[in-house]
């Protein structure tokens, strides 16, 4: 368990990716920066949820993890996170479940916005 301040970075978009990481309290940000100097916010993690883990088949992460309030996160050696799944297959399902549910509420959000559009004569 590792406490990190508001403000402070736990990985930036480039850095190899060796570790799975779980918000026990707080929130963190993942970030994409902008070349316009803004950052778009992928995805917003607090407590009980996993971070990044779509990079546990990446070489690098494709974002910044900006902690936004003072938080603790758990941090798992990568190979270590990767091998309990394969002895618990109850926690690869449960991983699994929770990204299906994820992959829904992305395409239901993006329906929303295609039927927001209006088409101007």
């Amino acid at each position: 368990m590792k406490t990190f301040e508001q403000g402070a970075v736990l990985f930036r978009r480039g850095d190899r990716v060796h570790s799975m990481f779980l918000v026990r309290s707080g929130i963190v940000e993942l970030e994409r920066p902008l070349t316009d100097g803004t950052a778009l916010t992928l995805n917003v993690a607090t407590a009980g949820m996993a971070l990044a883990e779509a990079s546990l088949f990446a070489t690098t992460y494709h974002c910044d993890a900006i902690a936004r309030m003072n938080s603790e996160i758990a941090i798992m050696p990568r190979a270590t996170f990767l091998s309990a799944l394969r002895k618990q297959p109850d926690a690869a399902l449960s991983l699994i479940e929770t990204h299906a549910k994820e992959v829904q509420a992305q395409r239901s959000r993006i329906e929303t916005l295609r039927l927001r559009r209006v088409s101007v004569p």
